[in-house]
C-alpha cells in the first residue's frame, strides 16, 4: 500500500470532514485533489491507479502530474492535521509556539517570542516534556542579547539542571532499547538479560525520584509495554508473571491507575491472570480473573466488551480443573449474554469448551 493510500485509510469521520472543508470551493466543479482523496478512501485495499488516472481526467502519459498532485494531498493532509490537533494535543501545541518563536525571531519582534518562550516553557513544564524544555530554554537565552529583563546566567542554570535529566531520560531509553533487542533475539533469559533488567530498573528508580509522580507513571508504562509483548512473544511466562504483578503492585500502591488509562489495567489483570495459568498457578490466576470481573464493571463498562471474553475465558480455563460445574455456569451465561447482542462470534469457543467439560 502507497504513503497517501495508508494516511487516507487512517482518517477518522471528523478528520475527513475537516479536510474537505479545507478543500471547499465556491460552485459545483469538484477539485482534482479532494476527488483523488475520496476516490482513495472509497476504492480502499483494492485500489487501482490506472482507473484512478481515467477519474481524475488523465491520461497514462500525464502521470508525472498525477505524482505532483498525489504529493500535494500528502501535503495537504499533514498540514490540516497539524491545525485540526494543535489545540488538542499538547505536544502540538508546544511545537505550535516554538515555530511562531522562529517565525517572529525572523522578524525581530523578541517581545512577541519572549511571550510565546514564556507559555512554551509553561505548557512544558507541566507536561514535563524536558527535551523541548531544554529547545525553550535555548530560545530564551539567545533572546536575552536582545532583550536586557533577560537574566542569562539564571536560565543558564535551568538549563543545566534540565539537561542532566534530559541525558538520564536517554540513558534510560537505551537500556530499555538494549533489553527489549536482546530479548526478542535471545530464546533463552539468562544472567545478562537479569542484569539488563537490573539496571532498567535503577535508572527508573533514579529518573522517578527526580521527576513528578505523572512522569514517573508513564516512565513505568513504557516499561511494562515494552518488556510485557517482548515476554509474551517469548512464551516467557515466568517473567511475565513477575512484571506483572509487581507493575500492578506499583500502579496500585501509587494510586495511578484511572479512567484514562483503564484498559491498562484490565491488560495488566488479563496478563497475569493468563500468566499464572500458564505457570500452574490455578488458584492464584483466578484471583486475578476475579479483579478483572469487577474490573471491567467500573466506569460505566467503558472497556467491557473488549475485556469480557477474557474475563470468562480465565474462568473457563481454571475452573476446568478445579470446578467443572462453574466453567460450565459461565460459558452459559456468556452464551446467553452473546446471544442478547447477536454476536455470534464465540459460538466455537463455546461449543467446544462446553463438549470437552
Amino acid at each position: 500500500m502507497d504513503i497517501i493510500n495508508q494516511i487516507i485509510d487512517k482518517l477518522s469521520k471528523d478528520e475527513l470532514r475537516y479536510l474537505n472543508m479545507r478543500y471547499a470551493v465556491d460552485g459545483n466543479e469538484e477539485r482534482k485533489d479532494m476527488l483523488l482523496l475520496n476516490l482513495i478512501r472509497k476504492q480502499g485495499d483494492v485500489f487501482d491507479e490506472d482507473k484512478t488516472l481515467k477519474q481524475l481526467g488523465y491520461s497514462l502519459s500525464e502521470k508525472n502530474s498525477y505524482y505532483r498532485l498525489k504529493n500535494r494531498v500528502i501535503a495537504d493532509i499533514g498540514e490540516g492535521l497539524n491545525l485540526l490537533y494543535t489545540n488538542k494535543n499538547p505536544q502540538l501545541e508546544l511545537q505550535h509556539m516554538l515555530s511562531l518563536f522562529h517565525i517572529y525571531y525572523g522578524k525581530q519582534l523578541y517581545k512577541v517570542c519572549l511571550y510565546y518562550l514564556k507559555r512554551a516553557e509553561k505548557l512544558a513544564n507541566a507536561i514535563e516534556s524536558y527535551e523541548q524544555l531544554d529547545i525553550v530554554y535555548d530560545g530564551i537565552i539567545r533572546l536575552s542579547f536582545h532583550l536586557t529583563e533577560i537574566n542569562p546566567s539564571a536560565y543558564g542554570a535551568l538549563r543545566r539542571s534540565n539537561m542532566q535529566l534530559v541525558s538520564a531520560l536517554r540513558e534510560l531509553d537505551d537500556y530499555l532499547a538494549d533489553v527489549s533487542y536482546r530479548l526478542k533475539l535471545t530464546q533463552n533469559f539468562g544472567a545478562a538479560d537479569k542484569k539488563l533488567l537490573r539496571s532498567l530498573s535503577e535508572k527508573a528508580k533514579e529518573i522517578a525520584a527526580r521527576t513528578t509522580s505523572q512522569y514517573s507513571k508513564n516512565l513505568q508504562t513504557r516499561i511494562y509495554r515494552a518488556l510485557g509483548q517482548v515476554f509474551i512473544q517469548q512464551h516467557n511466562y515466568a517473567e511475565l508473571e513477575e512484571l506483572v504483578k509487581s507493575s500492578y503492585a506499583l500502579f496500585e500502591s501509587e494510586q495511578w491507575f484511572n479512567r484514562d488509562n483503564h484498559d491498562l489495567k484490565l491488560q495488566m489483570l488479563t496478563h497475569a491472570g493468563n500468566a499464572l495459568y500458564k505457570n500452574g498457578k490455578l488458584k492464584e490466576s483466578l484471583h486475578y480473573a476475579e479483579l478483572l470481573g469487577s474490573a471491567i464493571q467500573q466506569y460505566n463498562k467503558v472497556h467491557y466488551d473488549r475485556f469480557l471474553f477474557f474475563y470468562i475465558n480465565l474462568q473457563v480455563l481454571n475452573n476446568s480443573m478445579l470446578n467443572p460445574d462453574k466453567a460450565l455456569e459461565h460459558l452459559t451465561s456468556f452464551e446467553q449474554e452473546m446471544r442478547k447482542k447477536k454476536n455470534y462470534y464465540h459460538d466455537t469457543f463455546i461449543y467446544l469448551n462446553r463438549a470437552g467439560l
